[in-house]
């Protein structure tokens, strides 16, 4: 088994699962937060570096109001129907890498490797999912301010 196959069995069996049990939806590390005011996004980013022996993976957040979003499109016909977590849209859109959250405040990247265990990082990520990315990502959907502290 490589590390990229560790990395996509914990994505259909224990990260999924996760934050569908929190309310979203999606699959293959994009998921959104239903609202119907805004976009409310998630993403899962491996590294560029990953391979067949290691996975370095991030977790992408963004939040943007959709009537926002479709004066975004007007302005720049190039934008796609809906944003995605993984492209910066510069100020207007509420965007943080998960690390930017956490009382660090630094880039946080997990490692997945063959053969090893993985269930420190799997409790890792869900305290920082529960703790930092969700609630964020509620916070903004709600309209309430703060969350645009995050952007990167």
């Amino acid at each position: 088994m490589t590390a990229q196959d560790v990395y996509k069995e914990l994505m259909r069996t224990r990260f999924a699962p996760w934050l569908r049990e929190a309310g979203f939806r999606g699959s293959a590390g994009k998921f959104a937060l239903p609202s119907e005011s805004h976009w409310a996004l998630l993403g899962f980013q491996r590294s560029v570096y990953s391979d067949k022996d290691e996975v370095r993976f991030t977790i992408n957040l963004l939040c943007v109001g959709r009537e926002q979003w479709e004066s975004m499109r007007a302005a720049e016909p190039f934008l796609g129907e809906r944003p995605t977590a993984a492209v910066y849209y510069g100020r207007e859109v509420a965007q943080a890498r998960i690390g930017a959250l956490t009382p660090s405040g630094e880039d946080k990247w997990w490692h997945l490797r063959p053969r090893r265990d993985v269930e420190h990082v799997v409790a890792d990520l869900f305290h920082d999912l529960g703790e930092y990315a969700v609630p964020w990502l509620r916070t903004a959907a709600a309209g309430y301010p703060g969350a645009e502290n995050g952007n990167q």
